[in-house]
Protein backbone atom coordinates (compact mmCIF):
# COMPACT_ATOMS: atom_id res chain seq x y z
CA UNK A 1 0.00 0.00 0.00
CA UNK A 2 1.57 3.50 -0.29
CA UNK A 3 1.63 6.10 2.36
CA UNK A 4 -0.85 8.40 2.58
CA UNK A 5 1.19 11.11 0.85
CA UNK A 6 1.69 9.48 -2.89
CA UNK A 7 -0.90 10.38 -5.03
CA UNK A 8 -1.06 10.76 -8.73
CA UNK A 9 -2.98 13.67 -9.95
CA UNK A 10 -5.32 12.87 -12.90
CA UNK A 11 -5.93 15.97 -15.12
CA UNK A 12 -8.11 16.35 -17.86
CA UNK A 13 -7.56 19.80 -20.49
CA UNK A 14 -9.74 21.16 -23.30
CA UNK A 15 -8.98 24.67 -24.36
CA UNK A 16 -7.82 25.28 -20.50
CA UNK A 17 -5.25 27.59 -21.34
CA UNK A 18 -6.64 30.78 -19.45
CA UNK A 19 -6.95 28.82 -16.16
CA UNK A 20 -4.26 26.46 -16.17
CA UNK A 21 -1.70 28.54 -14.35
CA UNK A 22 -4.10 28.91 -11.17
CA UNK A 23 -4.41 25.83 -11.23
CA UNK A 24 -0.75 24.61 -11.51
CA UNK A 25 -0.30 27.22 -8.78
CA UNK A 26 -2.25 25.80 -6.29
CA UNK A 27 -1.18 22.49 -6.84
CA UNK A 28 2.55 23.75 -6.39
CA UNK A 29 1.18 25.33 -3.12
CA UNK A 30 0.00 22.24 -1.48
CA UNK A 31 1.62 21.31 1.74
CA UNK A 32 2.39 17.49 0.61
CA UNK A 33 5.05 17.48 -2.42
CA UNK A 34 4.83 14.31 -3.17
CA UNK A 35 2.27 14.26 -6.22
CA UNK A 36 2.67 14.22 -9.71
CA UNK A 37 0.42 15.01 -12.46
CA UNK A 38 -0.86 12.57 -15.43
CA UNK A 39 -2.75 14.83 -17.85
CA UNK A 40 -4.22 13.93 -21.15
CA UNK A 41 -5.94 16.72 -23.64
CA UNK A 42 -9.05 16.30 -25.43
CA UNK A 43 -7.98 18.16 -28.73
CA UNK A 44 -7.62 21.55 -27.65
CA UNK A 45 -7.13 24.35 -30.04
CA UNK A 46 -5.79 27.01 -27.60
CA UNK A 47 -2.47 27.28 -26.22
CA UNK A 48 -3.01 24.86 -23.39
CA UNK A 49 -0.26 22.29 -24.39
CA UNK A 50 2.46 25.18 -24.78
CA UNK A 51 1.10 26.39 -21.20
CA UNK A 52 1.59 22.48 -19.83
CA UNK A 53 5.26 22.98 -21.42
CA UNK A 54 6.06 25.87 -20.63
CA UNK A 55 4.83 24.82 -16.75
CA UNK A 56 6.82 21.66 -17.11
CA UNK A 57 10.18 23.13 -18.23
CA UNK A 58 9.84 24.89 -14.20
CA UNK A 59 8.73 21.91 -12.41
CA UNK A 60 10.03 18.43 -12.69
CA UNK A 61 6.63 16.70 -11.46
CA UNK A 62 5.00 17.96 -14.49
CA UNK A 63 4.92 16.17 -18.11
CA UNK A 64 5.38 18.31 -20.89
CA UNK A 65 3.19 16.36 -22.82
CA UNK A 66 -0.19 15.00 -22.54
CA UNK A 67 -0.48 11.08 -22.72
CA UNK A 68 -2.60 10.19 -26.06
CA UNK A 69 -5.78 9.42 -27.21
CA UNK A 70 -7.40 7.58 -29.43
CA UNK A 71 -10.83 9.71 -30.24
CA UNK A 72 -10.19 12.94 -29.06
CA UNK A 73 -13.45 15.47 -28.17
CA UNK A 74 -15.47 12.57 -26.24
CA UNK A 75 -15.74 14.86 -23.11
CA UNK A 76 -14.72 14.48 -19.66
CA UNK A 77 -15.71 10.92 -18.56
CA UNK A 78 -13.87 9.00 -21.44
CA UNK A 79 -10.69 10.82 -20.71
CA UNK A 80 -10.68 10.46 -17.09
CA UNK A 81 -11.69 6.92 -17.40
CA UNK A 82 -8.53 6.62 -19.67
CA UNK A 83 -6.24 8.09 -16.62
CA UNK A 84 -7.77 6.13 -13.84
CA UNK A 85 -6.80 3.25 -16.09
CA UNK A 86 -3.28 4.08 -16.40
CA UNK A 87 -2.93 4.84 -12.48
CA UNK A 88 -0.95 2.94 -10.25
CA UNK A 89 -1.64 4.56 -6.83
CA UNK A 90 -4.03 6.51 -5.14
CA UNK A 91 -5.13 9.67 -7.19
CA UNK A 92 -6.72 12.95 -7.01
CA UNK A 93 -9.04 13.74 -9.93
CA UNK A 94 -8.25 17.63 -11.10
CA UNK A 95 -10.11 20.39 -13.50
CA UNK A 96 -8.32 22.30 -15.25
CA UNK A 97 -10.04 25.68 -13.95
CA UNK A 98 -9.63 24.80 -10.02
CA UNK A 99 -8.07 26.57 -7.57
CA UNK A 100 -7.13 23.98 -4.66
CA UNK A 101 -6.76 25.05 -1.01
CA UNK A 102 -2.82 24.52 0.13
CA UNK A 103 -4.32 21.78 2.46
CA UNK A 104 -6.65 20.32 0.26
CA UNK A 105 -4.37 16.83 -0.45
CA UNK A 106 -2.94 16.67 3.14
CA UNK A 107 -6.92 16.50 4.35
CA UNK A 108 -8.27 14.68 1.56
CA UNK A 109 -5.52 11.51 1.40
CA UNK A 110 -5.68 11.56 5.41
CA UNK A 111 -9.72 10.81 5.21
CA UNK A 112 -8.90 8.01 2.44
CA UNK A 113 -5.98 6.15 4.54
CA UNK A 114 -8.40 5.58 7.58
CA UNK A 115 -10.35 3.64 4.88
CA UNK A 116 -8.31 2.84 2.49
CA UNK A 117 -7.75 -1.47 3.13
CA UNK A 118 -6.14 -3.66 0.31
CA UNK A 119 -8.47 -4.79 -2.41
CA UNK A 120 -11.45 -2.60 -1.23
CA UNK A 121 -12.67 0.26 -3.34
CA UNK A 122 -12.59 3.50 -1.53
CA UNK A 123 -12.65 7.01 -2.29
CA UNK A 124 -13.46 10.58 -0.42
CA UNK A 125 -14.98 13.57 -1.76
CA UNK A 126 -15.12 16.62 0.11
CA UNK A 127 -17.30 20.09 -0.26
CA UNK A 128 -16.10 23.02 -2.69
CA UNK A 129 -16.79 26.84 -2.65
CA UNK A 130 -18.73 27.39 -5.84
CA UNK A 131 -17.14 31.03 -7.29
CA UNK A 132 -17.65 33.21 -10.72
CA UNK A 133 -14.23 33.27 -12.59
CA UNK A 134 -12.92 35.79 -10.64
CA UNK A 135 -12.88 33.60 -7.97
CA UNK A 136 -15.75 35.85 -6.23
CA UNK A 137 -18.24 33.58 -3.95
CA UNK A 138 -21.20 33.04 -5.63
CA UNK A 139 -23.12 30.10 -4.14
CA UNK A 140 -21.77 28.74 -1.42
CA UNK A 141 -21.96 25.03 -0.47
CA UNK A 142 -21.09 22.89 -3.54
CA UNK A 143 -22.57 19.86 -1.95
CA UNK A 144 -25.13 21.76 0.24
CA UNK A 145 -26.39 23.37 -2.98
CA UNK A 146 -27.71 19.39 -3.80
CA UNK A 147 -29.33 19.03 -0.08
CA UNK A 148 -28.17 18.04 3.12
CA UNK A 149 -25.36 15.14 3.30
CA UNK A 150 -23.85 13.96 6.80
CA UNK A 151 -20.26 14.28 7.24
CA UNK A 152 -18.88 10.39 7.13
CA UNK A 153 -19.61 7.31 5.32
CA UNK A 154 -22.49 7.96 2.33
CA UNK A 155 -24.14 4.91 1.29
CA UNK A 156 -25.33 3.62 -1.84
CA UNK A 157 -29.38 5.08 -1.32
CA UNK A 158 -27.63 8.86 -0.98
CA UNK A 159 -25.70 8.74 -4.41
CA UNK A 160 -27.39 6.51 -6.43
CA UNK A 161 -30.04 8.85 -7.60
CA UNK A 162 -28.67 11.95 -7.26
CA UNK A 163 -24.48 12.74 -7.42
CA UNK A 164 -23.37 14.07 -4.13
CA UNK A 165 -19.61 13.76 -5.05
CA UNK A 166 -17.88 16.96 -6.55
CA UNK A 167 -15.40 15.13 -8.54
CA UNK A 168 -12.24 17.76 -8.65
CA UNK A 169 -12.29 17.17 -4.67
CA UNK A 170 -12.32 13.67 -4.65
CA UNK A 171 -9.31 10.93 -4.30
CA UNK A 172 -9.70 7.38 -4.32
CA UNK A 173 -7.45 4.13 -4.59
CA UNK A 174 -6.27 1.56 -7.12
CA UNK A 175 -8.99 -1.04 -6.12
CA UNK A 176 -11.74 1.73 -7.50
CA UNK A 177 -9.72 3.22 -10.19
CA UNK A 178 -9.73 -1.12 -11.36
CA UNK A 179 -12.87 -1.37 -10.56
CA UNK A 180 -14.71 1.64 -12.63
CA UNK A 181 -12.63 1.28 -15.47
CA UNK A 182 -12.90 -2.89 -15.86
CA UNK A 183 -15.71 -2.82 -18.57
CA UNK A 184 -14.64 0.18 -20.97
CA UNK A 185 -18.08 -0.73 -23.12
CA UNK A 186 -20.17 0.38 -20.56
CA UNK A 187 -18.79 4.32 -20.93
CA UNK A 188 -22.12 5.38 -23.05
CA UNK A 189 -23.82 4.36 -20.15
CA UNK A 190 -22.18 6.31 -17.85
CA UNK A 191 -23.83 9.44 -16.25
CA UNK A 192 -20.05 11.13 -15.37
CA UNK A 193 -17.14 9.75 -14.05
CA UNK A 194 -17.51 11.18 -10.45
CA UNK A 195 -20.85 10.07 -10.40
CA UNK A 196 -19.53 6.27 -11.35
CA UNK A 197 -16.86 6.28 -9.02
CA UNK A 198 -19.24 7.44 -6.21
CA UNK A 199 -21.59 4.65 -6.93
CA UNK A 200 -19.26 2.10 -6.85
CA UNK A 201 -17.14 2.77 -3.57
CA UNK A 202 -20.54 3.43 -1.86
CA UNK A 203 -21.74 0.13 -3.91
CA UNK A 204 -18.71 -2.50 -2.65
CA UNK A 205 -16.47 -0.20 -0.86
CA UNK A 206 -16.06 2.53 1.34
CA UNK A 207 -17.15 6.71 0.18
CA UNK A 208 -16.84 9.12 2.61
CA UNK A 209 -17.64 12.86 2.76
CA UNK A 210 -15.64 15.75 4.29
CA UNK A 211 -17.80 18.81 5.08
CA UNK A 212 -14.41 21.17 4.52
CA UNK A 213 -14.20 23.09 1.38
CA UNK A 214 -11.12 22.37 -0.02
CA UNK A 215 -10.93 22.99 -3.59
CA UNK A 216 -12.88 27.13 -5.23
CA UNK A 217 -15.55 24.93 -7.94
CA UNK A 218 -15.19 27.99 -10.36
CA UNK A 219 -18.49 29.22 -12.87
CA UNK A 220 -17.41 30.46 -16.00
CA UNK A 221 -19.59 29.91 -19.26
CA UNK A 222 -16.85 26.85 -20.34
CA UNK A 223 -17.23 24.39 -17.56
CA UNK A 224 -17.17 20.77 -19.46
CA UNK A 225 -19.75 20.11 -16.21
CA UNK A 226 -23.11 21.60 -16.08
CA UNK A 227 -23.61 25.21 -14.83
CA UNK A 228 -24.26 25.63 -10.98
CA UNK A 229 -27.74 26.53 -11.40
CA UNK A 230 -28.29 23.30 -13.48
CA UNK A 231 -27.55 21.13 -10.70
CA UNK A 232 -28.73 22.28 -7.93
CA UNK A 233 -26.96 25.15 -6.27
CA UNK A 234 -30.10 27.25 -7.80
CA UNK A 235 -33.45 26.50 -9.17
CA UNK A 236 -32.31 27.77 -12.74
CA UNK A 237 -35.34 29.78 -12.76
CA UNK A 238 -35.47 33.40 -13.57
CA UNK A 239 -37.37 34.70 -10.43
CA UNK A 240 -39.66 37.29 -12.86
CA UNK A 241 -41.00 34.00 -14.06
CA UNK A 242 -42.62 32.83 -10.92
CA UNK A 243 -45.20 36.14 -9.88
CA UNK A 244 -48.07 34.63 -11.87
CA UNK A 245 -49.67 30.97 -11.64
CA UNK A 246 -49.04 30.43 -14.74
CA UNK A 247 -45.02 31.07 -14.33
CA UNK A 248 -45.55 29.02 -11.25
CA UNK A 249 -46.84 26.01 -13.48
CA UNK A 250 -44.12 26.62 -16.29
CA UNK A 251 -41.46 26.75 -13.61
CA UNK A 252 -42.80 23.81 -12.09
CA UNK A 253 -42.78 21.74 -14.70
CA UNK A 254 -39.31 22.54 -15.79
CA UNK A 255 -37.99 21.50 -12.41
CA UNK A 256 -40.11 18.41 -12.93
CA UNK A 257 -38.27 17.88 -16.56
CA UNK A 258 -34.91 17.88 -15.45
CA UNK A 259 -35.49 16.08 -12.73
CA UNK A 260 -36.56 12.87 -14.34
CA UNK A 261 -33.69 13.76 -16.76
CA UNK A 262 -31.33 13.49 -13.64
CA UNK A 263 -33.35 10.08 -12.75
CA UNK A 264 -33.03 8.89 -16.20
CA UNK A 265 -28.99 9.25 -16.53
CA UNK A 266 -29.50 7.74 -12.62
CA UNK A 267 -31.06 4.02 -14.17
CA UNK A 268 -28.99 4.11 -17.64
CA UNK A 269 -25.98 3.96 -14.80
CA UNK A 270 -27.31 2.34 -12.20
CA UNK A 271 -28.31 -1.03 -14.94
CA UNK A 272 -24.47 -0.51 -16.44
CA UNK A 273 -23.33 -0.71 -12.15
CA UNK A 274 -25.37 -3.88 -12.13
CA UNK A 275 -23.88 -5.44 -15.01
CA UNK A 276 -20.15 -4.67 -13.99
CA UNK A 277 -20.92 -5.81 -10.04
CA UNK A 278 -23.44 -8.79 -10.84
CA UNK A 279 -24.64 -10.72 -7.43
CA UNK A 280 -22.76 -8.18 -5.45
CA UNK A 281 -25.34 -4.93 -6.63
CA UNK A 282 -26.85 -3.49 -3.66
CA UNK A 283 -30.99 -4.06 -3.69
CA UNK A 284 -30.93 -0.22 -4.60
CA UNK A 285 -29.16 0.23 -7.20
CA UNK A 286 -30.15 -2.84 -8.85
CA UNK A 287 -33.95 -1.34 -8.38
CA UNK A 288 -32.76 2.40 -9.40
CA UNK A 289 -31.33 0.28 -12.84
CA UNK A 290 -34.79 -1.39 -13.75
CA UNK A 291 -36.41 2.14 -14.42
CA UNK A 292 -36.76 2.49 -18.51
CA UNK A 293 -37.77 5.66 -19.28
CA UNK A 294 -39.78 8.69 -17.33
CA UNK A 295 -40.05 7.15 -13.33
CA UNK A 296 -43.73 6.07 -12.59
CA UNK A 297 -45.19 6.35 -9.20
CA UNK A 298 -44.65 2.94 -8.40
CA UNK A 299 -41.25 3.20 -9.40
CA UNK A 300 -40.53 6.59 -6.98
CA UNK A 301 -42.57 4.47 -4.43
CA UNK A 302 -40.36 1.10 -4.25
CA UNK A 303 -37.12 3.25 -4.61
CA UNK A 304 -38.59 5.61 -1.23
CA UNK A 305 -39.17 1.95 0.84
CA UNK A 306 -35.59 1.14 -0.33
CA UNK A 307 -34.51 4.70 1.65
CA UNK A 308 -33.11 6.39 -2.10
CA UNK A 309 -35.25 10.11 -2.54
CA UNK A 310 -33.48 13.10 -4.10
CA UNK A 311 -31.53 14.72 -1.04
CA UNK A 312 -32.77 18.30 -2.95
CA UNK A 313 -36.06 18.11 -1.75
CA UNK A 314 -37.69 20.61 -4.56
CA UNK A 315 -36.47 18.16 -7.10
CA UNK A 316 -38.35 14.90 -5.36
CA UNK A 317 -41.65 16.78 -4.90
CA UNK A 318 -40.71 17.82 -8.34
CA UNK A 319 -40.09 14.04 -9.81
CA UNK A 320 -43.16 12.80 -7.46
CA UNK A 321 -45.66 15.49 -9.32
CA UNK A 322 -44.13 14.75 -12.43
CA UNK A 323 -45.25 11.06 -11.82
CA UNK A 324 -48.56 11.80 -10.95
CA UNK A 325 -49.36 14.13 -13.72
CA UNK A 326 -47.81 11.61 -16.09
CA UNK A 327 -45.25 13.79 -17.68
CA UNK A 328 -42.97 11.84 -20.09
CA UNK A 329 -40.17 14.06 -20.81
CA UNK A 330 -38.03 13.42 -23.55
CA UNK A 331 -35.04 10.74 -22.46
CA UNK A 332 -31.70 12.36 -22.16
CA UNK A 333 -29.04 11.82 -24.32
CA UNK A 334 -25.49 9.12 -22.89
CA UNK A 335 -23.34 12.42 -23.05
CA UNK A 336 -24.82 14.33 -20.09
CA UNK A 337 -24.68 14.16 -16.75
CA UNK A 338 -25.36 15.93 -13.22
CA UNK A 339 -22.79 17.57 -11.73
Amino acid sequence: MNGPSTVTVLLATYNGAHWLDDLLDSLQAQTITDWKPTWVDDGSTDSTISVMARRAAHDPRISAAPIPVRLPGRGPTPRFLDLLHRSENRWALCDQDDVWQPFKLAVSLAALHQIDSPGVPAAVFTDAVVTDAALRPIGGSAVGGRGPLQPGRVPIEQICLQNRAIGMTMVGNHALANLATSRPDLVDELAMHDWWLATLAAAVGELAYLPTSTTAYRQHGDNASAQWSSWGGSSGVRPTTLGSAAGRRTASAALAERSAAIVGRAARQAAAATQLLGDRTPAPLRRLGGIVGSPTGADLRQLARLGVRMADRRRQFALELGARLGQRPTQPSSAGGER
